[in-house]
């Protein structure tokens, strides 16, 4: 169902991004996805101007996209629009990418050799690894994830009791942004579920209170949910 207060919170969202992650999966499903920010030029200008003037970034986010398969259309408008991307992949989807040009760089997982950047090899999954390497190598400080649950259901790991040490170290979710169409199931869209809500109320249980409010919209009710970290 469409909903223009989720269009706004996604561009919000982008708006804000030094990086935007997906995966090669949604690229797949989506053939005409653009990050933008709004569907209108008016819209997407203000965002603009916001994000420069307010945030002080005058860059687009760097695109960074995750795929084990290498099955990715290198000409996918989503690459196209995007200042430089970063296709995260594995040994054999480096081997079926082949040589891409212009502003699209290929990151090897784990692979201290033959990569084009290295990386290490010690960490516990590819979106890790990615977002470490976003914000080591690429400077990136917020980083969008625009990945399903199953990419993503590993960063709600974090635990209280760990040393503070290395909290800086652990990569774990530190917002989220939940949009809920409250006026039905779809089985064409239904996937794999994110956290209970109890789950997710103990995972920011330390974090700041999160705001909520119910929307009516013309495609039906809507339940929009932030949860931040303190």
């Amino acid at each position: 169902p469409k909903s223009p207060t989720d269009r706004f919170v996604l561009g919000f969202a982008r708006a804000r991004a030094d990086a935007i992650v997906t995966t090669g999966a949604i690229l797949r499903a989506e053939p005409e996805l653009v990050h933008r920010t709004a569907e209108t030029r008016l819209e997407e200008a203000a965002w603009t101007r916001w994000r420069n003037e307010t945030l002080g970034r005058s860059t687009a986010p760097i695109l960074l996209v995750l795929t084990a398969s290498g099955e990715i259309d290198l000409a996918h408008p989503a690459l196209a629009a995007s200042p430089r991307t970063v296709v995260w992949t594995t040994k054999s989807g480096r081997a079926r990418i082949g040589a891409p040009t212009g502003r699209i760089e290929v990151v090897v997982d784990g692979d201290r050799e033959g990569a084009s950047v290295h990386v290490r090899a010690d960490v516990l999954s590819p979106l890790s690894a990615a977002i470490r390497w976003l914000r080591t190598s690429a400077g990136a400080e917020t980083i969008v994830l625009e990945a399903g649950p199953h990419a993503t259901e590993g960063l709600y790991v974090a635990d209280p009791r760990l040393d503070p040490r290395r909290a800086r170290s652990v990569v774990a979710v530190d917002e989220l942004l939940l949009s809920v169409y409250a006026g039905g199931v779809f089985p064409a869209v239904v996937g794999p579920e994110l956290p209970e809500s109890e789950a997710l109320a103990a995972y920011f249980s330390s974090m700041e209170p999160r705001t909520g409010t119910r929307i009516d919209e013309a495609s039906g009710p809507w339940i929009f949910e932030r949860y931040r970290r303190a």
